[in-house]
């Protein structure tokens, strides 16, 4: 009867009817029908395949105290380590584990363990650890199945450590396929924004294949990982290795990515450069306006104002640019004329940037008003400068500017009472320091043109007195 238990037990085991599988080996426990460390380990085989992994580790474990001996000890171990690292239980599968390798060296289960160590050790983050049992693996099993079970689990630490170079043949890997996984390794990482993880082995990737297949793919992830993580200056260094390599899919990007860091860095020169590489690739519209809006901004500020005005005419009238960067070609466009004092052709561009406010709407109503000034009509001027002092307060710089402007119209004016009031509330209120030294200096033409005034008020009144003081000649009519 007992034995027809337990070979129930295991007929309903082997039909994967684990409940009433688990139902006759808990009849054959109870019931102390041998071998007990059989039934028991059974037992724990079909709480595990049940989903009861809690249960099978308990049994496992009564197994290993309760029968020491048994020929089930080995894999009892095994079994126990790879459930505890299903549950996290690291510590207690490591203990596991250490002790079949130690006590059962000679078993085939023995380099198994080792690679589920493997697997211990990078859950724990003990790199080094890890590095350890695979060097023993890749020396002692390295022709053996294990050896590739192992590298699979390794194989991210190989590849950041940079150790991929005396793998086993086990592996199964040639120096083409090496590089493709640790290609696709770093790019996977990349793609999805995890790159802190994903820099090492992309400059691992570079070190090793200087010229390999995926070259420029890898620098431009490089570039690009290195500008999420702020870091912007390998990250150029990337985006200007891939502009190195002939034109290819990551070229116009990379363009791009150089030329906004060189921009946001100050270097115009370097940036003008990168944006005509990208205008002679771009395949996007967006990024040929960009390339467009950004050498008219590097050609202006490193003063060759003929071509930013060519490259602004250029945005302004293409129909595809969207209506806010037309408006900052219009402003560029317009700031260039009025540097060379064409404010005339500009007036209307002037007038429409008004409407928009804000910085831009300020700088263009102070060019009506220095176009105004410019024409000697300085009534004008000073309505259109209270218009930008009252509308545009806000917008500081172009405040001063359009005070400093009212001074030189009412001297325009010769209303020298007003401009002097005007450039001495400037000087109290303002404390810019450009500001403090223009307003001293029209302060200083101001006494200049005062003390002249005086001086021809005195010469005036001079010869006033004396001609009424002067003989008159006598009369030769006698």
């Amino acid at each position: 009867m007992r034995d027809a238990e337990l070979r129930a037990a295991d007929c309903f085991y082997a039909l994967k009817s684990f409940d009433q599988a688990a139902d006759y080996y808990d009849r054959v426990l109870a019931r102390g029908v041998k071998p007990l460390d059989y039934a028991l380990f059974q037992r724990a085989m079909s709480a595990k395949l049940d989903d009861d992994l809690e249960g099978q580790t308990s049994r496992l474990d009564q197994l290993l105290a309760d029968h020491p001996d048994s020929r089930l000890v080995v894999e009892a171990l095994f079994q126990a380590g790879r459930t505890h690292i299903e549950l996290g239980q690291l510590a207690e599968a490591e203990t596991k584990l250490l002790q079949l390798v130690d006590d059962y060296s000679s078993t085939p289960r023995a380099k198994q363990a080792l690679v589920e160590l493997c697997l211990v050790g990078v859950k724990q983050g003990q790199d080094d650890k890890v590095l350890t049992l695979w060097d023993r693996i890749r020396t002692e099993y390295g022709n053996d199945n294990v050896a590739a079970d192992a590298y699979n689990i390794v194989e991210p630490l190989l590849i950041k450590r940079g150790l991929l170079d005396n793998l086993p043949s086990a592996v199964g890997l040639d120096g083409a396929e090496i590089e493709q996984r640790i290609f696709e390794s770093a790019s996977y990482l990349a793609l999805e924004n995890r790159c802190g993880e994903a820099i090492p082995r992309l400059q691992e990737y570079v070190r090793q294949y200087p010229a390999g297949l995926h070259i420029s793919e890898a620098q431009f992830y490089l570039g690009n990982c290195h500008f999420e993580q702020g870091e912007t200056e390998p990250a150029y260094d990337a985006y200007v290795a891939v502009l190195a390599m002939p034109a290819g899919e990551f070229t116009e990007a990379a363009a791009l990515g150089a030329a906004t860091i060189a921009w946001n860095a100050g270097n115009h020169r370097a940036a003008l450069g990168h944006y005509e590489t990208l205008e002679e690739v771009a395949v996007l519209q967006t990024n040929r306006l960009e390339a467009a809006i950004g050498q008219m901004r590097c050609h202006y500020l490193l003063g060759q104002e003929s071509q930013a005005a060519d490259f602004a005419a250029r945005v302004m009238y293409d129909p595809a640019t969207p209506a806010d960067i037309k408006r900052t070609a219009k402003l560029w466009n317009a700031r260039i004329a009025c540097n060379q004092g064409q404010h005339a052709t500009v007036l209307t561009d002037l007038e429409e940037l008004v409407t928009f406010g804000g910085s831009a709407g300020a700088e263009a109503q102070y060019l009506l008003a220095e176009h105004a000034f410019n024409q000697g009509s300085f009534d004008t001027c000073e309505t259109t400068l209270f218009t930008l002092i009252e509308n545009f307060y806000n917008q500081e710089m172009w405040r001063n500017k359009g005070f400093l402007l009212l001074v030189r119209t009412y001297i325009g004016l010769d209303d020298l009472f007003q401009a002097r009031a005007t450039a001495e509330s400037i000087l109290a209120n303002v404390q810019a320091p450009d500001v403090q030294e223009a307003v001293s200096d029209l302060i200083f033409e101001i006494d200049s043109l005062e003390a002249a005034r005086q001086s021809a008020e005195s010469d005036s009144n001079d010869e006033s007195e004396g001609t009424e003081d002067a003989p008159t000649p006598e009369s030769n009519d006698e």
